[in-house]
């Protein structure tokens, strides 16, 4: 009788891998229910948006973005590119939904004074002229928050610069970092996600449109 035989009768495995091999297998069936288990349900409004191909479009994924973008900057204390990134939002959405033709229908009145009243808090809080255009603003903050976190803040500093950034950029990338939430910011990011989620309201269409129909019943 060879060695290999004997570990056999004696109650070993002829092969060195097969507890192993058995081990996995018996995983199989948790592996395969896993996979086919179905992942979480996503929200109303990105169900609708992926079905139209609408996530293509920058104003949508901010407008998803928007409660944890600014809905509360304080969360972004000592982190000055994400405070950054975060009032470039509000400063993005707020032209969006007061000038822009696609998304312009889906604001109203209320909507509106709470995105102006959360945009002029933030630029008297960080300095920011009152009439700087917002897509000046916005390219500055984006610019100064990839410098930050390329750990060039030299660079970051030089980007906020007078007129737009009445303070300057060393201060104004300390008032980024020690920002307050506010109530008014708070409720316009909620806002601005609500109105993203009006039923039959996509880019480009004027509100009590439908949607043409598929053809499939």
């Amino acid at each position: 009788m060879d060695r290999r035989t004997s570990l056999t009768l004696a109650g070993c495995p002829a092969e060195p891998h097969r507890a192993a091999v058995l081990a996995r297998r018996a995983l199989w069936p948790v592996l395969l229910l896993a996979a086919c288990a179905e992942p979480p349900a996503p929200s109303p409004l990105r169900r609708a948006l992926e079905r139209d191909g609408g996530l293509r479009d920058p104003v949508t994924l901010a407008v998803l973005n928007a409660p944890g973008s600014f809905g509360n900057l304080a969360r972004f204390r000592d982190d000055p590119a994400a405070a950054a990134r975060g009032v470039a939002s509000l400063e993005f959405l707020t032209d969006a939904f007061l000038n822009d033709q696609r998304w312009a229908p889906r604001s109203n009145p209320v909507l509106s004074v709470q995105l102006r009243q959360a945009q002029a808090w933030v630029r008297q809080t960080l300095g920011i002229a009152p009439g700087a255009p917002s897509a000046s603003v916005v390219a500055a903050l984006r610019e100064a928050a990839d410098l930050v976190e390329a750990n060039d803040i030299a660079a970051a500093r030089r980007i906020l610069v007078p007129p737009v950034f009445t303070d300057g950029g060393g201060e104004t990338l300390r008032r980024l970092g020690d920002m307050e939430n506010n109530r008014t910011v708070a409720a316009a990011a909620q806002s601005v996600a609500q109105a993203g989620m009006q039923p039959g309201m996509q880019p480009g269409m004027q509100p009590g449109m439908e949607r043409p129909s598929s053809g499939r019943r």
